[in-house]
């Protein structure tokens, strides 16, 4: 293959390490073959997974041949073929894919590519699988936070959603991270309000974040999807953060940012909650059944 038909794109830690792979024109590239370079990247975080998962997948549909590249075995490359992101991605080309077969000890919930018409049963999969590690923790702020992003994510969904999440036993923290390439929150705002004057698009994430605001909800949350997040992960002191397009929201100990995302022409909407399970509320007495 001649020279100038390849491009070789380093990838390293989301954020700031994905921006020459989504500054890319997929809809006019030459380029015939695509390496992503992993080799500056030493771990590798959800919210990576699921980016990288999807730019893959759209880049293949494209016609475009695509070699993740390792320079040589490290932990990345073993953590990559144990939650099976080849197969993944080679089997999401014309349909909906999910790996059955999971053996991870570590991760916690596989890879999925959602389907609303799977939903509940997506819902109750993650909540028998967290309570492997509830430890007689409360796990509904979990199991709130989870419902109401895959529920924010189909209204502004084009069919492309995906959804990973890892459970860190050394920090007991659970990451979950959901990825929509769709239109996203600022344009699916947007083109709701249909202002005259257009505002900044920090204004237009402000608005979708306000209780009672929607422009496209489920009668599930009715608007109030992202401030019921926020609201769960503050009363336990952990982390939201929303990448929107060109914005970036991030929500922690009750401190509220708006700024500029770090990555240049991000498409969709990508939304990942830190939570600390050791500050989850102990689930009272009534609650914990016994088996003698």
């Amino acid at each position: 293959m001649p020279a100038n038909k390849v491009k070789v794109i380093t990838v390293f830690n989301f954020p700031y390490g994905f921006n020459d792979l989504v500054s890319l024109d997929l809809n006019s590239s030459k380029f015939e073959k695509i390496v992503i370079d992993l080799s500056r990247m030493d771990f590798i975080y959800p919210s990576s997974v699921i980016v990288l998962a999807a730019y893959t997948i759209s880049m293949a549909t494209k016609d475009i041949t695509v070699e993740v590249y390792y320079p040589r075995p490290n932990e990345v490359k073993e953590y990559l073929v144990e939650i099976g992101f080849r197969q993944f991605c080679m089997n999401n080309l014309d349909t909906n894919f999910n790996i059955s077969n999971y053996n991870s000890t570590n991760s916690l919930i596989p890879i999925v590519r959602l389907e609303k018409e799977r939903l509940h049963e997506y819902i109750q999969f993650i909540k028998k699988e967290i309570n492997n590690y509830s430890t007689g923790k409360d796990l509904s702020a979990i199991e709130i936070c989870i419902s109401e992003i895959i529920n924010n994510i189909y209204d502004h969904s084009n069919g492309r959603a995906f959804c990973f999440a890892q459970y860190y036993k050394k920090k007991s923290e659970f990451v979950f991270s959901a990825y929509d390439f769709g239109i996203g929150i600022i344009n699916q705002v947007k083109n709701f309000l249909k202002d005259p004057t257009p505002k900044e698009p920090i204004e237009y994430l402000k608005w979708a974040m306000t209780l009672g605001n929607t422009s496209h909800s489920t009668q599930h949350n009715a608007g109030k999807g992202l401030d019921n997040i926020v609201s769960q992960l503050n009363s336990n002191n952990s982390e939201l953060t929303i990448y929107a397009n060109n914005t970036r929201y991030t929500s922690k100990e009750n401190t509220h940012k708006f700024s500029n995302n770090p990555i240049n022409h991000f498409e969709g909407t990508l939304i990942e909650i830190k939570i600390s399970i050791d500050n989850l509320p102990n689930l009272e007495l009534e609650h914990i059944e016994f088996d003698f």
